[in-house]
């Protein structure tokens, strides 16, 4: 008689007791919830690290309030754009080899204009004393050095 007995098996299957069943479906979605919210703090991380990583690299077009100097180089002005209190004086120095002539749109800007053009070394001051945004370009390469303030 003890040849013919078998262990005790747990049932699988459709025979399978509801409480195990249970159970492992409530594992299953606590583990998916832990997953997505992973996911979700990791895609936070990623995008609070690439918004901070843009608003603090430096370019061309970099837009500052503390900028009070531009310089202009072989190829542009840098910064190219610059944002500026009303009031607040913007210094060009020409650190290029070739002498630079700038100039605004005179309906904007009527008395900026170096006059002369700035030889390397050269310094070119303004004082912005109303609000508005002003293009400004190279009169002996327009296409090359262009820039803008922005003045609140």
């Amino acid at each position: 008689m003890e040849e013919n007995m078998q262990p005790y098996e747990t049932p699988q299957g459709p025979y399978a007791s509801n409480s195990t069943n249970e159970q492992r479906r409530t594992a299953k979605k606590w583990f998916i919830v832990v997953i997505v919210l992973v996911l979700l703090a990791a895609g936070g991380v990623a995008a609070y690290v690439l918004k901070s990583h843009n608003t603090t690299s430096q370019t061309a077009e970099a837009i500052s309030t503390t900028v009070s100097t531009v310089t202009i180089q072989q190829g542009g002005f840098v910064p190219a754009t610059i944002k500026v209190k009303k009031g607040q004086e913007i210094t060009w120095t020409n650190q290029d080899s070739t002498p630079h002539h700038i100039t605004a749109d005179q309906s904007d800007l009527a008395s900026f204009d170096t006059a002369d053009p700035l030889q390397t070394g050269d310094s070119y001051t303004y004082i912005f004393d109303k609000t508005g945004t002003y293009h400004y370009y190279d009169v002996t390469d327009p296409k090359t050095y262009v820039g803008t303030i922005i003045v609140e």
